[in-house]
């Protein structure tokens, strides 16, 4: 009754109920409509979204990532990690996946598995701090503290006066 109730919902949140697109672009249109109910905390809609449109495009990267990413901004870390990596497997390679890989690591299982992932995401975006702080955090939680405090500088070359940077070191 509750998962009927939320599909309902779910129904009622788009102006018209479609399927997903086999276009690229409505694909990304699709990825962004389960994004835009995360990011108002609809978390169940999202979640329903995202499965009706991947019954019909099960190997869409996109909308794996958005499933994955659905659940870690609910923090359901250790149900968000196999989508993730699905997502990274299909070919998704973008910043945000690798350091929510990162920290759904460094959260359920150690500081080592989340190293990979945190330098990922700083080659593939050296210019974002967070990326470097979670690295460093990543490293301080394996007992390298040089390592950490070289990656902690290196996100306040990116964001100067960073209080969350200064705050660790």
């Amino acid at each position: 009754p509750e998962t009927s109730r939320i599909r309902e919902v779910a129904g009622a949140t788009r102006a018209t109920p479609k399927a997903a697109s086999p276009s690229s672009a409505g694909v990304v249109e699709d990825a962004e409509r389960v994004h835009a109910l995360a990011s108002e905390g609809r978390f169940g809609e999202a979640l329903v979204l995202c499965d009706e449109l991947l019954a019909a495009t099960p190997n869409e990267s996109s909308l794996v990532l958005a499933r994955g990413s659905t659940l870690f901004e609910w923090g359901r870390y250790r149900e968000a990690l196999p989508w993730l990596e699905r997502a990274a497997a299909l070919g998704s390679d973008n910043f945000n996946l690798h350091l929510r890989a990162g920290w759904t690591c460094m959260w359920s299982s150690s500081a080592e598995a989340a190293e990979p992932w945190m330098r990922k995401a700083t080659e593939v975006n050296d210019r974002e701090w967070t990326g470097h702080f979670a690295l460093a955090t990543s490293l301080r939680g394996q007992g390298r503290l040089d390592d950490a405090v070289a990656a902690f500088e290196r996100a306040l070359e990116v964001a100067p006066g960073n209080l969350h940077c200064l705050a660790q070191l």
